[in-house]
């Protein structure tokens, strides 16, 4: 890191700590010695305090550590320079708790650091970590070499086996880590390539869950278990099949990659087309309807899990059977259903329930529950049924206020509908409410609680947006239309 803008931001913060300190920095000493680091070892421990700096997180190289011991042995303060956030802070350590790296892993992170960034390189470990379950180190080595590897043209588990000499010393599991992240990158390229959001947005939810333990859990052990890894499995097959493998390699490719055991003969129909995984777990249509369907859930929506029928349910539930009735057509177009879901009553909670099964549009919701911004792909293909399906969930029309207002209590939701809007030359904007603390009624149960969450307004004024609202957007609500024509004037 010498020569850096962040060294010197460094030196001066230390400089302002320790006011009246003489700093030595080791880049502007120069040694002409056989044994080099030894000497810039006994150097350091000639100082009253060492302020040393951790690369990449949380690793010591080795002859920053060698400095560091020599420093302790000798009696000096040892503090740890580190970024929180845009700051930078020092603290005394007593006892090092950063990782050490070998003289030859310091040397391949110096050799990475060259071409990438520290915070690029920091941020590719955390992704690898997350899906696999590796030390830092067992991470630092396999990033570093993956880089190494797209910089020389070579690949990776030739790039791996320069680095460790001899390949036996390579783990098993690290193979099969780089065969699993094979595999993710070609399924990503066919993602890329694949016209159908729907399919997409499945492909991508089925990464995420099989990236994620979390995600994982929620799927019920047995029907659904091993679903997200033999659809991945099944796109991928096709992908090696195309660059030639035997259906024989391509079995025990898939089970190097995703842990599934699949015979030659599947993999046949897989490619051939006799046989597709997505077909017996019902189906997602591309269609506007489908953004209506996602957009007015996101408001209104719920999920639920029936384990003893092994169903996984996509739920709406509210007071108006209109939009009810609304949504559950709008949802059969997009299961590919005859008929329209129809709305049943809920006498404990006084709404009216639309409920399908459907496994992936569970797992695409599930995800979207957590970041609404997931399903902008579908959303942003049809912004028009989106936003409508969005407003007749949380819409109103204020007529006396001459404006059209969207409720939320999720921040990311207003600003993923309110650029749904821009994409239609509908401008808005959304103003926070001071209602958090603020007591309710419950129009259900008749009891008073407080408000834990801030509402948030997405509002349309101004005649000419509103007017551009009716033409692409409208309402699918009686109601809401007659308010709508009543603030902009019946042209019907």
């Amino acid at each position: 890191m010498y020569g850096t803008k962040h060294e010197e931001k460094e030196i001066e913060t230390i400089a302002k700590h320790f006011q009246g300190a003489k700093i030595t920095n080791p880049a502007n000493v120069k040694f002409s010695h056989r044994k080099c680091m030894s000497v810039y070892a006994y150097y350091a421990s000639l100082h009253d305090i060492i302020v040393y700096r951790p690369v990449v997180g949380r690793f010591i190289t080795a002859g920053v550590y060698e400095e560091i011991e020599a420093g302790v042995w000798k009696g000096a303060k040892i503090v740890r320079i580190s970024e929180k956030g845009n700051a930078i802070v020092l603290e005394e350590v007593g006892k090092i708790k950063d990782y050490l790296l070998t003289p030859k892993e310091s040397n391949l992170i110096a050799k990475v650091l060259r071409f990438e960034s520290e915070q690029r390189l920091i941020e590719e470990i955390s992704d690898l970590r997350s899906r696999y379950r590796l030390t830092p180190r067992s991470a630092l080595i396999l990033v570093c070499t993956r880089i190494l590897a797209k910089l020389l043209r070579k690949n990776w588990v030739e790039v791996l086996q320069e680095f460790m000499g001899d390949p036996r010393n390579i783990p098993k599991h690290w193979i099969r880590v780089i065969k699993m992240e094979k595999a993710r990158t070609n399924i990503l390229e066919m993602v890329l390539a694949t016209k159908d959001v729907a399919i997409k947005l499945i492909l991508h939810a089925c990464l995420k869950f099989v990236d994620s333990l979390e995600l994982k859990s929620k799927l019920m052990k047995g029907k659904y278990n091993l679903l997200p890894e033999r659809i991945l499995a099944y796109y991928y097959a096709i992908r090696l099949r195309e660059e030639g493998l035997s259906y024989e390699k391509i079995a025990r490719e898939i089970w190097d990659a995703f842990g599934i055991k699949v015979s030659s003969g599947e993999v046949c129909n897989w490619v051939r087309g006799r046989y597709n995984p997505l077909r017996r777990c019902g189906r997602i249509n591309d269609c506007p309807d489908l953004g209506y369907v996602i957009a007015a859930w996101l408001g209104d929506g719920s999920l639920a899990v029936d384990r003893k029928a092994f169903k996984y349910y996509v739920e709406l539930a509210t007071t108006k059977y209109e939009f009810a009735r609304e949504w559950g057509k709008r949802l059969a177009k997009v299961t590919g259903k005859s008929e329209g879901y129809k709305p049943r009553w809920d006498k404990c909670n006084k709404r009216w329930v639309v409920r399908a099964s459907n496994i992936f549009l569970w797992m695409i919701l599930s995800l979207a529950r957590e970041d609404p911004w997931f399903v902008y792909p579908i959303l942003e293909r049809y912004p028009g049924p989106a936003c409508r399906g969005w407003f007749d969930a949380e819409g109103s029309v204020n007529v006396s206020g001459y404006k059209i207002v969207g409720t939320n209590t999720d921040l990311r939701q207003i600003q993923l509908i309110q650029e749904l809007l821009h994409k239609l030359s509908i401008n808005s904007k959304y103003y926070p409410r001071s209602d958090e603390g603020t007591e309710f009624k419950s129009p259900r149960s008749g009891n008073i609680s407080k408000r834990r969450r801030t509402n948030y307004d997405l509002v349309i004024s101004g005649k000419e947006n509103q007017l551009k609202y009716r033409k692409f957007i409208g309402f699918s609500l009686s109601d809401k239309k007659r308010k709508l024509d009543s603030l902009l004037g019946d042209t019907t």
